[in-house]
C-alpha cells in the first residue's frame, strides 16, 4: 500500500512540473520578437549598380525594434538575399530620427565579415511597435555595400501572430 502512495506522490509531482512547463512555454512563445516580411530597395545611389543592387530588389526580412519583448535595447535589421544574410544591428536604443548612427552591419555569404555603416530610421509606422501587429520601417543606409547607399522598406508582421500584444 505504501508503494502505491509513493507512485501516486511522484506521479502528482511529475504532472505538475509537466503542466508548469507547458505553460510557461505558451506564456514565452507569444511574447512577441520582431516582426518578419521583406524589404525593398526603394533608392539607390550611382554606385550600387557595380554591386548588383538596384531600385526593385527585394529580400526577405527580419526587424526588431529595441525594447520589443525580449529584445533589450538594441535595433536589428537582418535582410535574407538569395546567397548572402546581412545584419545590421545598433546596440544603443532607437535609430528613429532624422540623425544617421553608426551601426555594425554583419555579412555571411563566401565567407563573414562585419564593417561599419551609418543608418536611420525617418519613418516608422506605428511609431509605437509594442502594439502593432504590423510595421512598416523606412530606413536609411550608407556604406550598405562598398560605395552604395540605399533606401529600404520594410514590412512586416508581428511574430508570432498569435498571442496578447504586450
Amino acid at each position: 500500500m505504501g508503494e502505491v502512495l509513493e507512485m501516486r506522490r511522484i506521479f502528482s509531482s511529475l504532472t505538475l512540473v509537466f503542466a508548469s512547463t507547458l505553460i510557461s512555454s505558451v506564456v514565452l512563445a507569444q511574447t512577441p520578437g520582431h516582426f518578419r516580411g521583406s524589404a525593398c530597395v526603394i533608392s539607390a545611389t550611382a554606385g550600387c549598380s557595380a554591386q548588383g543592387v538596384g531600385v526593385g530588389n527585394c529580400m526577405a526580412a527580419r526587424f526588431t525594434p529595441p525594447n520589443f519583448g525580449s529584445s533589450g535595447n538594441a535595433t536589428r535589421l537582418s535582410l535574407f538575399h538569395n546567397y548572402y544574410t546581412q545584419n545590421a544591428s545598433y546596440f544603443s536604443g532607437s535609430l528613429v530620427g532624422t540623425v544617421f548612427r553608426n551601426v555594425t552591419m554583419s555579412q555571411i555569404g563566401n565567407g563573414a565579415s562585419t564593417y561599419p555603416v551609418t543608418m536611420r530610421i525617418p519613418s516608422q509606422v506605428p511609431a509605437n511597435p509594442a502594439t502593432a501587429a504590423a510595421l512598416t520601417v523606412i530606413a536609411d543606409i550608407n556604406a550598405f555595400q562598398s560605395g552604395c547607399n540605399v533606401r529600404l522598406r520594410f514590412q512586416g508582421q508581428r511574430i508570432p501572430v498569435s498571442g496578447p500584444l504586450p
